[in-house]
């Protein structure tokens, strides 16, 4: 089926309805519900809540060998993990792994054998 989605802002009008979101107005996709810093389209995008300031998407790094990184990934969502061992804005931003959708929520362990001095991590959603 089609998800419907009136005024073309990325987010479907019943998930819009279901926040207490305008699905006739695209402005509230830059808007911040809960105040978290995750606008509500990326709350969208994440499967987080954006009625609720500690439902976002986050990373933790377990330093301890090997490095764990650990997230909540919601149901029905894919995430790619890249790193960089030099920290360079502009890119190139490397695939550590690629997380498949589930039809649950779950708490994501993945472990990555580096040996290098420093690795930085993002968490992306497709």
């Amino acid at each position: 089926g089609t998800v419907d989605d009136k005024d073309g802002d990325g987010m479907p009008d019943d998930w819009e309805n279901q926040y207490g979101l305008n699905p006739n107005n695209a402005n509230d996709a830059a808007g911040d519900l809960d105040g978290d810093g995750a606008a509500n389209l990326e709350e969208y995008q994440a499967g987080t809540d954006p009625t609720d300031p500690n439902s976002l998407l986050w990373l933790s790094v377990q330093l301890s060998a090997p490095v764990t990184l650990e997230f909540n990934a919601a149901a029905d969502r894919s995430y790619t993990i890249e790193y960089q061992d030099l920290l360079n804005p502009l890119g190139p931003w490397r695939i550590l792994t690629t997380i498949p959708p589930a039809s649950v929520p779950r708490v994501m362990q993945i472990p990555d054998s580096t040996t290098g001095p420093s690795r930085f991590y993002r968490i992306r959603v497709p």
